[in-house]
């Protein structure tokens, strides 16, 4: 049995990488890891009836954020987090979520499920699965510097860097859920949210829930890869384009 990655760096391709004035600090690899870590970290409670100056002087966000973000854009990276856990989040199906609200929220949730039509396993992990109005949505945080974080140039980005990893968090959550019928998804599975960080909080979030019968196309397609294609490049798996 063969462990596959489903894995979107965060120094993809089409990642804008010159540092321009106002936009955060550089990309990368390593920035995406160290917010991501203090993503997971964060204490959601932490956020409720203060704003961010407050928030940010805590003695527990201080601590953390010193021992998870770099110096260069650590007030940058503070200022992400408080707008991605605090500011409404738009869902699929309409209507904002707010993060550090939510009653149910699972963080670098891990996941080892069968691989479609093989023996092989898919492994990988997803920033975050969370309960809003009753129903489950995955999330994925993005530090990833674009050209513009409107609705059309979010659209283009997932089309051309990210669509594979939707389908495969789509799938995935789905059978986490144990859903196997449409009557189970349309109560339980809301879709799934990337959060583009740098675009906060006046765009920087797309969002997709496809319908059921798009959900199997996905797994479907999925089972006629070949495993081998989906392996990192860094990880001995095959070059694309």
């Amino acid at each position: 049995q063969k462990g596959l990655e489903a894995e979107g760096g965060e120094a993809g391709p089409g990642e804008i990488k010159e540092r321009i004035p106002g936009d955060g600090p550089a990309g990368g690899r390593k920035l995406g890891t160290q917010v991501h870590t203090f993503l997971q970290k964060v204490d959601p409670a932490s956020f409720e009836g203060r704003d961010l100056a407050a928030w940010s002087a805590l003695p527990a966000t201080q601590a953390l954020a010193e021992a998870c973000l770099p110096r260069e854009g650590r007030s940058d990276a503070l200022r992400w987090t408080y707008d991605a856990m605090t500011g409404p989040v738009p869902l699929p199906e309409g209507g904002p979520a707010v993060l550090h609200r939510a009653p149910e929220l699972l963080r670098e949730m891990d996941f080892l499920t069968p691989y479609p039509g093989s023996e092989d396993f898919l492994t990988g992990s997803m920033d975050m699965l969370f309960q809003w109005d009753g129903r489950a949505h995955v999330l994925d945080w993005k530090t990833n510097r674009l050209a513009a974080y409107g609705p059309e140039a979010l659209a283009e980005a997932v089309a051309a860097h990210y669509l594979l990893q939707v389908q495969i968090y789509a799938v995935t959550a789905c059978r986490f859920l144990g859903i196997r019928d449409r009557d189970h998804y349309e109560r339980t599975f809301g879709g799934v949210v990337y959060v583009f960080l740098r675009g906060l909080p006046a765009g920087g979030i797309w969002t997709c829930r496809p319908a059921w019968e798009e959900l199997l196309e996905w797994e479907a397609r999925l089972g006629e890869r070949r495993p081998e294609s989906l392996i990192p490049v860094h990880a001995g798996g095959e070059r694309h384009g």
